[in-house]
């Protein structure tokens, strides 16, 4: 019940978990008339918490590189993904592939010297949710619709 009572008090303190773990693994020793850490339990404390500390940074570290891999990925796979949905959607083959080659040729370019304009940017956007509604339309079953009730009832008759 002890143990228990002096969780809460840390937690109340703003303390995380991980923190108490660590001070409960070290006795509380008399300092100045009260129960309080030796400087040594804190320091042990201290380089605990700190080993934890570095060990979630490379953690972080290790996610943002995964995240930028993935990133990269996506942004490989969008032009497919763009060029699969429009050809659904019923456009040229041959002129869609134009298209490629010549976004390609701007791309090695602007790779080179800088990135493309925001108006090209947004018009290449324009251009891909158009095709996406267009694919997507083409893709779903046309709805059928039913007669109203009352007709088919006069119809059964």
């Amino acid at each position: 019940m002890l143990r228990f009572g002096r969780i809460l008090r840390l937690r109340s303190l703003g303390f995380s978990l991980q923190g108490i773990t660590e001070m409960l693994k070290r006795p509380l020793e008399p300092v100045e008339g009260k129960q309080r850490f030796s400087t040594e339990s804190l320091r042990q404390i201290h380089d605990a918490i700190a080993e934890q500390v570095d060990a979630l940074d490379a953690r972080i570290q290790a996610m943002r590189r995964e995240l930028k891999e993935a990133q990269k990925l996506r942004d490989e796979l969008s032009p497919d993904l763009d060029y699969l949905k429009r050809r659904l959607a019923g456009e040229n083959a041959d002129a869609l592939l134009e298209q490629r080659r010549s976004a390609r040729a701007k791309g090695g370019k602007a790779r080179k010297t800088a990135s493309a304009p925001k108006s090209d940017q947004s018009d290449q956007s324009a251009t891909r949710r158009k095709a996406e509604s267009a694919a997507d339309s083409a893709t779903k079953p046309a709805r059928r619709t039913r007669a109203p009730r009352a007709a088919a009832a006069r119809e059964r008759s």
